[in-house]
């Protein structure tokens, strides 16, 4: 093969230039963006701005020079070692020919001849092997040096790509010298938000906007002064602030950052604007009827709801705006949302508005004139808006449900107010039957409405609705707005009820143990005080009064105050359940007597002389004196003791009349349910009757509530230890509960048997109970009688011993035996006086003058006075005798008693008198007929058959006389006594022979008196509008036959008058029409 060495070498020629041309421009751009990258990051971070605005030109001339040197300098390198002859040497030196063999045939390749030829093709032979590496120690070197060129390019590329991210101002005045020259590369600077004048004396923050730059240069100055430069440096953010604390004058301002310069700012100092002369006028909704009037806007305001305020005021300046801002956070948790912002509109000087608040809050103003914001603004204006409230009604009488009698007149009370004015007034009534059928509802008009508040009333009168037992009526007071709204509202629902006769037994046995029980408290509370009062009454202070006494004193006083006011809340009570008692229509009369006589104990507990020993005692520990001091304690504490006794014997009474109430309510409850059993079984039994008016179902739930109540009696019974009544109770359970039992089987017949065993068996407990009560009292009076006896014959025994022997030490041992013995009969006694009415006042009082006067003797033997402790303890016998003589007689009354209490054999004795005083005025008035036919009058003109007729009238007054004497020994009150008393005078006065109008009077005074205290011990009258107390079972009228008297001739009773027991279930009214019936009727005429 004929190799061209000509186009040989030129090849490789070819090759090697190119080889330089890359490496060379590798070289340049290598040089080229470092050269970029360090002027970048020379000018970087504003530096480019502080120095010389060529810098950028210069550094572009730095690169571009070295880049057309670098070039320049590889292109002359290349040429000068890349010519075909010393491309030809660098062959034969590589591949090891002879030393010209290769350039000699180049430059005889332009001459043609053998040898040439020869010689070509020889060389030719020999390159044929490397053909294409003729050089390939060379071509390695300059591919390294390539490789490092490109190596140096890509590292100045990482290079100016990281100053790049560095320093990208710098980059930016490297691409843009010209404008970077020229400062025209970054935002021009500004001033921001700088005001055309501020008022004088204020600071002023002066902001510039210098983005791109690390410091900017503020020139100043005030009008008058010299410039002041200040050099401020660059936020982050691009922005510089100036502040200055006080501007006096105008201010004239430039800005620079080296290569620019803002236009020169200025900023005037105006005189402080104002805002004032602001009038508020308040314009009212028209449903109040209230003219418009102008407020202290100064003040706070407080306005109805829907109120518009309109607002007018000027300033100091022409205004741009003007507003009213909420103050405070509606965005804090919890908080209320604040009002609204009010926009007023702005006229010049003068602004205006007007604005509805909705809700309270304060507003503050916010104005600002056409150069600067007013900060002279007036203080907030407060505003409460005052709601417009619904009306509101209730009924406040009565308070809480209420049974009453279906006849009865309810007395409604309504209270209404709105916050303006009320429309109409009305009362809703819906009656609602046993079985809980809802009739439709009736509304009545009370009131037109028109003011602000309405207290009122309306009179509901049952007995027009019909009402049966177990029916309701509900009563609703509604009261209407006269604004706008014209809301509605209803009080709450007031239900009156007309009771069943057994809710009205359940009521009073309820009644009963409220009473007792409060009754108990208040004793146990008086106890208590007077136990302190007298530890303190003991105390032996002397001079000074010691401030811890004082304070004593005055606790003592507040308490005892407090006492009685619990004392009187409790005589409250009672009466107010006594008319409960009364509504309910409850049978058991015993029970409301025992209220009354609670109502008596009461007020004699709270008595003026207690209030005036504690006045005393306020007086003495005011005055600072011990000795005083300690003198009212003494005579507090004697007070309270008897207030205490008062209290303890009324609570012991009631408990046991409450124990009495509920044997004879529950007695009537079960006679009342075995009645409705045997009709619902006979009914049942009978194909063609008419169905029973109650379900077995009713009879069952009834019986259920016999047994609870029976149950409950039970334990009551069991807890006062009166087993026999708890015994008989248990039993009368056990068949209530069976008769429940057979109710919700379907057995009637079983029912009803079971239901008339336990109405037996209630009934024979009531008076076995009773009965044992009387036995237990009669024992215990026989005791004490036996005692007494026993106690004077052993004193009239010391006294003979005394007197025989005076110096006997025995006797006052005897003496001290018989005293104990005296002080252990009276305690024993004064414990049976608590629990019933049969031991008479009397007894206790004889009871206690014996104990004194043996109390006396005693104290007579220790003195050693042996005459005069002799006739001491003969008087102390005497008196031991009267003292078993009294018990003897309320010994034979409890035998004869129909009830534990005493209280219907009281009501007896009392109503008996008062028919003997009847027919004896019949007879007085006979007497007077007589001596006014004759024309006579007084003792001087009767004749001897009037003065001896006068002389039987005194004899019987005297037997009235006794007879109340014996009713004083059970009447607590004291009315008995008096009344004895004033019969004794009147026949002292007919045993004279006076007899005149006056006399007569007098007996009609009397009789009138004891017939009211048949009726009650504690009141002379009772109230003529009173109502009929109620009565469930009535039973068939009582018989009463004639019966055999002691009397004989005109004073002789042709009928008998009714017992308590017969009167018992009438009211007072009744029984006193009862009693003055069948007086007239038993009186005597004399013609």
């Amino acid at each position: 093969m004929v190799i061209d060495l000509v186009a040989l070498v030129a090849r490789e020629v070819a090759r090697i230039r190119r080889d330089d041309r890359v490496r060379v421009a590798a070289m340049g751009a290598a040089w080229g963006l470092a050269g970029l990258a360090t002027a970048a990051t020379l000018l970087g971070d504003g530096r480019w701005i502080a120095w010389p605005a060529l810098l950028p030109l210069l550094g572009w001339f730095v690169v571009l020079t070295g880049s057309v040197v670098i070039a320049w300098r590889g292109h002359v390198w290349s040429a000068r070692r890349t010519s075909p002859l010393d491309v030809a040497r660098m062959i034969e030196g590589e591949q090891g020919l002879r030393r010209g063999a290769l350039v000699g045939v180049l430059e005889l390749s332009t001459t043609r001849g053998v040898l040439v030829d020869a010689a070509a093709a020889q060389v030719g032979a020999q390159l044929a092997p490397a053909v294409d590496a003729l050089a390939p120690r060379a071509s390695a070197r300059r591919r390294r040096g390539m490789g490092l060129a490109v190596a140096a390019m890509l590292g100045a590329s990482l290079v100016a790509g990281f100053t790049w991210r560095v320093h990208p101002d710098g980059w930016r005045v490297m691409r843009r010298p010209i404008a970077a020259s020229q400062g025209r590369l970054l935002e021009s600077l500004r001033f921001d938000g700088l005001p055309i004048g501020v008022a004088r004396g204020s600071s002023l923050a002066i902001d510039l906007r210098a983005d791109g730059r690390p410091t900017v240069r503020v020139t100043w100055r005030p009008l008058g002064a010299g410039w002041r430069d200040t050099l401020l440096a660059v936020a982050a953010d691009g922005r510089a602030r100036l502040t200055l604390a006080r501007v006096d004058a105008d201010l004239r301002l430039v800005a620079s950052d080296g290569r620019t310069t803002t236009d020169t700012a200025q900023v005037r100092a105006v005189d402080r604007p104002f805002l004032g002369d602001v009038r508020v006028t308040a314009v009212f909704p028209a449903y109040l009827a209230r003219t418009a009037e102008s407020v202290d806007a100064e003040m706070p305001l407080q306005i109805p709801e829907g109120t518009v305020l309109t607002i007018e005021g000027r300033a100091s300046e022409a205004l741009a705006s003007v507003a009213l801002v909420p103050v405070g956070d509606a965005e804090a948790p919890g908080a209320a949302a604040r009002p609204a912002r009010v926009t007023l509109s702005a006229n010049g000087l003068r602004f205006g508005g007007r604005f509805v608040p909705t809700r309270s809050g304060s507003y503050a103003w916010e104005a600002v004139g056409r150069s600067t914001a007013i900060e002279d603004l007036p203080a907030p204006l407060a505003v409460e808006v005052i709601p417009d409230l619904a009306p509101r009604i209730s009924i406040v009488s009565p308070e809480g449900p209420a049974q009453v009698d279906p006849s009865a007149r309810v007395a409604l009370e309504l209270v209404a107010e709105d916050d303006h004015r009320l429309g109409a007034i009305a009362i809703r009534r819906q009656v609602i039957d046993a079985a809980g059928q809802s009739g439709a509802s009736t509304e009545t008009t009370l009131s037109a409405g028109g003011e602000a508040a309405w207290v009122g009333g309306v009179r509901l009168d049952l007995a027009a609705l019909g009402l049966t037992p177990g029916a309701k009526v509900r009563l609703v007071a509604v009261a209407r707005e006269a604004g706008p709204r014209a809301r509605v509202v209803e009080s709450a629902p007031l239900e009156v009820q007309v009771p069943t006769a057994d809710e009205g037994r359940e009521a009073a046995r309820e009644v009963g143990d409220a009473a007792a029980a409060a009754a108990v408290a208040a004793a146990r509370a008086q106890a208590a005080l007077a136990e302190r009062t007298a530890d303190a009454a003991q105390a032996r202070d002397r001079g000074a009064l010691r401030a811890e006494r004082a304070e004593q004193a005055r606790e003592i006083a507040a308490q005892q105050r407090a006492v009685q006011e619990k004392v009187a809340e409790l005589e409250a009570t009672a009466q107010t359940l006594e008319e409960r008692l009364r509504q309910a229509g409850a049978l058991d009369t015993t029970l409301a007597r025992q209220l009354q006589d609670a109502q008596r104990l009461l007020r004699e507990a709270l008595s003026g002389s207690l209030d005036a020993s504690l006045q005393k005692l306020d007086a003495a520990r005011e005055s600072g004196d011990a000795d005083r001091t300690r003198q009212s304690l003494a005579e507090v504490a004697a007070q309270q003791q008897r207030m205490r006794e008062a209290l303890e014997r009324s609570a012991q009474m009631l408990q046991r009349a409450a124990l009495e109430g509920a044997m004879r309510t529950t007695a009537d409850q079960a006679e009342a349910l075995a009645k409705d059993q045997r009709r619902f079984a006979d009914a049942k039994g009978a194909a063609d009757s008419a169905p029973p008016p109650t379900t077995a179902e009713q009879l069952a739930r009834r019986a259920d509530a016999l047994e609870k109540a029976v149950e409950a009696m039970a334990q009551r019974l069991a807890s006062a230890r009166a087993q026999t009544g708890a015994r008989g109770a248990r039993e009368a359970a056990d068949a209530a509960r069976r008769s429940e039992a057979a109710s919700r089987e379907g057995a009637a017949e079983t029912a009803a048997r079971a239901a008339e065993e336990a109405a037996r068996t209630l009934a024979e407990t009531q008076r076995s109970q009773l009965a044992e009560w009387r036995g237990e009292l009669t024992s215990a009076l026989d005791r004490s009688v036996q005692e007494l006896l026993q106690l004077a014959r052993e004193q009239e025994r010391v006294a003979e011993d005394a007197r025989q022997d005076p110096a006997d030490p025995a006797v006052r041992a005897r003496q001290s035996a018989v005293q104990q013995g005296v002080q252990a009969a009276q305690q024993r006694l004064a414990e049976q006086a608590r629990q019933s009415a049969l031991v008479s006042p009397r007894s206790q009082q004889t009871m206690a003058a014996a104990q004194q006067q043996v109390s006396e003797a005693a104290r007579q033997v220790q003195q050693g006075g042996p005459g005069a402790s002799n006739a001491e303890m003969r008087e102390a016998a005497d008196a031991l005798r009267q003292a078993a003589q009294q018990l003897t007689r309320d010994r034979e009354r409890a035998a004869s008693a129909s009830s534990a209490s005493g209280l219907p054999e009281l009501m007896q004795q009392l109503q008996q008198a008062a028919q003997q005083q009847g027919a004896m005025n019949g007879q007085l008035q006979s007497l007077l007929s007589m001596a006014r036919a004759q024309g006579q009058s007084g003792n001087e003109g009767l004749d001897a058959q009037g003065q001896a007729q006068a002389r039987r009238l005194a004899q019987s007054q005297r037997a009235v006389a006794q007879a109340l004497d014996e009713a004083a020994d059970v009447d607590p009150s004291g009315r008995a006594q008096e009344m004895a008393r004033e019969a004794r005078g009147l026949a002292q006065q007919l045993d004279q022979g006076i007899v005149s109008p006056a006399t007569e009077q007098r007996l009609e005074r009397l009789l009138r008196r004891m017939l009211d205290a048949g009726r009650s011990l504690e009141q002379e009258e009772r109230d003529a509008t009173q109502r009929r107390e109620a009565r469930a079972a009535a039973r068939d009228p009582a018989r009463f036959t004639p019966v055999g008297t002691r009397v004989t001739g005109a004073e002789a009773q042709r009928f008998a008058t009714p017992s308590w027991a017969e009167l018992r279930a009438l009211s007072p009214e009744e029984r006193a029409l009862a009693l003055e019936y069948f007086r007239r009727l038993n009186a005597e005429r004399v013609p």
